[in-house]
């Protein structure tokens, strides 16, 4: 998914496609059988567990920018990336505690522990 399709998750941008983030993707793929039914509603009020957030990624570099943040892909430049800013927000708060370091994470992503005994990395959208 191209880096400004993935800032738009959240919002209705299409005809009726239902877009993920790959943590997402999985916790439904291994949560609920086929057949689960699905309501899609449109209100002011998100209900009892609230709008799921996602990153925004346009402000990150282009090396990112490919990966969704969470893809448990072990390619994923993304945990690595955020280490990197964390280890600058610690030198910079150990500098000078009146300085931050903005990492543009605003908003928080879920994500999906792999289940037990499965070492693929990859979402398989059809049961079959």
């Amino acid at each position: 998914m191209e880096w400004w399709v993935y800032d738009q998750l959240g919002q209705r941008v299409s005809m009726g496609c239902v877009r993920l983030t790959v943590a997402d993707a999985k916790w439904l793929y291994y949560n609920c059988p086929v057949g689960t039914q699905v309501e899609f509603y449109s209100s002011s009020n998100p209900g009892p567990l609230g709008k799921p957030t996602t990153r925004k990624i346009s402000n990150a570099p282009n090396y990112v920018k490919g990966w969704d943040p969470t893809d448990p892909d072990s390619k994923n430049p993304w945990p690595k990336y955020l280490e990197e800013l964390e280890n600058k927000k610690d030198d910079t708060s150990d500098k000078n505690e009146n300085n931050t370091v903005d990492t543009g994470n605003t908003n928080t992503t879920n994500t999906v522990d792999e289940p037990t005994g499965s070492s693929n990395s990859e979402v398989n959208t059809s049961k079959n």
